[in-house]
């Protein structure tokens, strides 16, 4: 039993006193992008596909990244810096991609007011990494500090 305690009070050493949180996030992160790597390629119906699956979950990884970074800043230095980049970014967002969305989504999300299916399975590709990479970082940012 000594020994379980001077485990937990060397890990706390190393890796802070929120290293379980941090090792659960990132075994759980490593399980959720097997599967959605493992989901792109199955329903993938050639090589190409496969390669746009692939590009909209690394899209979504960086996108989810960068929102992360905006979201846990390490001081108030990077504090200051990601508020001007946030203010920034919302206004291109609110500004010119709102306005042009919707027929985009209009032009490749329905066929005769039908859904097209591989069409919003890829936007769940995109979305749950993007949510996957916002997670792993924001927690990766605020716990794993000693």
């Amino acid at each position: 039993m000594e020994y379980l305690g001077t485990l937990l009070h060397r890990l706390d050493e190393l890796f802070g006193p929120h290293w379980g949180t941090v090792a659960f996030t990132n075994l759980f992160a490593a399980v959720f992008i097997f599967w959605l790597v493992r989901v792109a390629r199955h329903i993938a119906s050639s090589e190409q596909a496969r390669a746009v699956n692939y590009l909209l979950m690394l899209l979504g990884a960086l996108l989810g990244w960068g929102g992360a970074m905006l979201f846990s800043p390490y001081g108030e230095s990077d504090k200051g810096t990601f508020d001007h980049i946030g203010k920034l970014a919302s206004v291109f967002l609110s500004g010119y991609l709102v306005s042009k969305i919707d027929r985009f989504i209009e032009a490749t999300s329905f066929v005769d007011k039908a859904p097209v299916t591989e069409t919003w399975i890829r936007a769940g590709l995109f979305t749950a990494t993007a949510l996957l990479a916002l997670i792993f970082v924001v927690t990766n940012r605020m716990y794993f500090r000693p």
